[in-house]
């Protein structure tokens, strides 16, 4: 019942826009419009998943993310410092 009362509240309401001046552009504006937020919310993204877990340590964190040779980051460090 609650169902029938919204669609004939929409059938009123599209029926007055059609006997209004530019009636039938604005129903066609309308549509488009509800098509556009139906598929801006309907739109399915991937989401990224945590490229970095932070444990607190951070030379976990380096020697996983970045792995180099021990030499070439003591070398870094050295020139670092």
């Amino acid at each position: 019942m609650k169902d029938l009362l919204i669609l004939l509240t929409h059938l009123l309401t599209t029926a007055a826009k059609l006997l209004g001046p530019g009636g039938a552009r604005a129903v066609v504006a309308d549509s488009l419009l509800m098509k556009q937020q139906l598929l801006v919310i309907n739109r399915c993204t991937p989401r990224a998943g945590d490229f970095i877990k932070d444990t607190g340590n951070d030379e976990t964190i380096n020697s996983a993310t970045f792995p180099i040779s021990e030499s070439i980051s003591t070398a870094v460090a050295d020139i670092v410092e």
